[in-house]
């Protein structure tokens, strides 16, 4: 089975190699990126395998520039588009929740948790599997858990281990 990951600095971090070593993953997370400049990314020949799964995590940065939740999923829409018409056979897509923060100012927890509801209603409607680990991440207050954060958004090695451990559980 190929895994294709797709997502932004959050997915970028995770040493699927290390931390999956027995799946087979490839992991095009990319910093700092919306999901409209994912979506341009994408490139031909990341599919010379055909993959048999994606997950996709995205959506933060697009909150951060005060993208609406319509307009992010709409441009969710094209960047899986683009995914299912470059892959080489058929792929089931896995729509996985936004993380929590520290609750940070231009990302707070609030506008997530919002986008993350959405997402979860949008899944189901086209034929997507949601996957919500948001909460597995949270602390009693609902912000990320200290121990897996370093500046309030990014994932430790040990949030990293935590989201391996769950992956593993959940295919």
């Amino acid at each position: 089975m190929h895994i294709l990951f797709l997502g932004d600095s959050i997915t970028e971090g995770f040493n699927t190699a290390e931390l999956l070593p027995q799946f087979s993953i490839k992991n095009h997370g990319i910093w700092g990126t919306s999901t409209e400049e994912l979506t341009d990314k994408i490139a031909p020949d990341w599919f010379n395998v055909p993959f048999d799964k994606a997950f996709i995590c995205i959506g933060t940065n697009d909150l951060t520039r005060n993208h609406s939740i319509p307009y992010i999923l709409d441009k969710l829409s094209l960047l899986i588009n683009k995914v299912t018409e470059l892959n080489k056979s058929a792929i089931q897509i896995y729509l996985i929740s936004l993380f929590p923060t520290r609750n940070l100012d231009i990302k707070p927890n609030s506008g997530i948790d919002l986008y993350n509801s959405a997402l979860h209603a949008y899944a189901p409607t086209n034929n997507f599997r949601y996957i919500h680990l948001n909460p597995f991440f949270k602390d009693a207050e609902g912000k990320l858990r200290t121990e897996f954060t370093n500046d309030g958004l990014h994932l430790t090695d040990a949030a990293y281990k935590h989201w391996a451990n769950l992956f593993v559980q959940l295919v």
